[in-house]
């Protein structure tokens, strides 16, 4: 039989990596900034980890290209930028989101959530 003190603990324990990872992650994912550039460096986006743009920087180049181009390249961008910024987000994330104890706990609360 088990001590329920050292049960205790070690659901303590376990808890408190579990707090550590968590906040690794959310430092690590607000500290993502990804900056992504048109092929010829008219344009260069910054994005955050959910996508949100940061910065636009134009050259004198891309003020040359007219309305429709430069909007279109913009897009382009941009879009580029939150792609990478998910991939990079995912990648952080993996270690925490691939721990089993993680996984059976979001299981359980999904569980719970789903019968409500």
């Amino acid at each position: 039989m088990t001590d329920p003190d050292e049960q205790d603990r070690q659901q303590l324990e376990h808890l408190s990596e579990l707090r550590r990872k968590a906040t690794a992650l959310q430092t690590a994912i607000a500290a993502l900034d990804v900056r992504a550039s048109s092929a010829k460096g008219e344009v260069g986006v910054n994005v955050d980890a959910q996508g949100r743009v940061t910065d636009i920087r134009l050259s004198p180049q891309a003020l040359q290209l007219g309305e429709t181009s430069l909007a279109n390249l913009l897009l382009q961008t941009i879009q580029e930028a939150r792609d990478t910024a998910s991939r990079r987000a995912q990648e952080i994330a993996k270690p925490f989101t691939s721990d089993p104890g993680i996984a059976a706990a979001l299981d359980a609360v999904r569980e719970l959530t789903q019968n409500t």
